[in-house]
């Protein structure tokens, strides 16, 4: 076995929960890749990756923080984080700086995010953090984000891999595991109460009766600081995992309406027919 395979092994489901406390690492086109397991977390990133999270925190978690989310239900979530690993270990993509699991009960608020991979983009505001070092440069290609979607559903699918009764409540739905979502912090009301037995990010409870930015709730749906999203996922079909072509939310149909396209031929033929009469 190669030096290379077994440093993979160290990875897998069964050698994490096996040593929890051991700390694999892993170099991938000259990128050290760390696995940290605590408190009910199995974490893979780089060095960029925990930059991010920390620079986020800086930036009072106000700057765009997209996220895919992926649902799995608890009994195939070892197999499904072994499959998932593989794809975010591999060359192919090779920049996507930190992904997470948390196995066992999840409070039904936060179901059907049991996997996160975070989708890094660069924003001056990240920049309060002293050795901020992330850049355009290492913002990954919409094509491949979309490519990562399509790959986690169908190696998922052709596992059986079961999601945990759909995508999360709150997300935009990209597949029949995968969703995006910005958790990047909202503006809530006054009159608004994070739900019971819970200890809600960004809640000030000395701040009762005062308008508070915290965690985005699920009714806030999946882009609640009404943020630009990096991916085009209104012109994403979920269900056929590709990208629509004409009508309204369609790549050419965004650009070039389908009414716009019979208008346009409508007119050549207009232009054929004169030409024709005046021959």
């Amino acid at each position: 076995m190669s030096s290379d395979q077994k440093e993979t092994d160290l990875f897998t489901f069964q050698s994490v929960m096996s040593r929890p406390k051991r700390m694999p690492r892993k170099t991938i086109c000259g990128t050290i890749y760390e696995l940290r397991h605590a408190n009910g977390f199995i974490k893979i990133y780089t060095q960029k990756g925990i930059t991010y999270i920390a620079s986020q925190v800086y930036a009072d978690n106000r700057a765009p923080d997209w996220k895919l989310h992926i649902s799995v239900c608890s009994k195939d979530e070892g197999r499904a984080y072994d499959l998932i690993s593989q794809l975010f270990l591999s060359e192919k993509y090779h920049g996507v700086g930190l992904m997470k699991l948390k196995y066992g009960e999840w409070p039904e608020y936060m179901r059907g995010r049991e996997f996160t991979i975070y989708i890094m983009q660069h924003d001056p505001r990240l920049k309060r953090m002293d050795g901020y070092d992330l850049s355009k440069k290492d913002e990954l290609p919409e094509k491949l984000w979309f490519e990562l979607v399509r790959e986690i559903e169908t190696n998922l699918k052709k596992a059986n891999i079961r999601s945990n009764n759909g995508t999360n409540v709150g997300d935009h739905k990209l597949g029949e595991y995968v969703s995006i979502r910005n958790e990047a912090f909202c503006s809530m009301p006054k009159e608004w109460k994070p739900p019971k037995d819970s200890t809600w990010a960004g809640w000030d409870f000395g701040r009762i009766g005062k308008t508070q930015f915290v965690y985005p709730p699920n009714e806030k749906g999946w882009n609640a600081s009404k943020m630009v999203c990096p991916l085009d996922v209104e012109s994403w079909d979920p269900k056929k995992l590709r990208f629509k072509t004409f009508g309204p939310k369609g790549r050419v149909g965004r650009c070039i309406p389908i009414y716009g396209l019979v208008g346009y031929w409508f007119i050549v033929l207009l232009i054929v027919l004169y030409l024709f009469c005046a021959i």
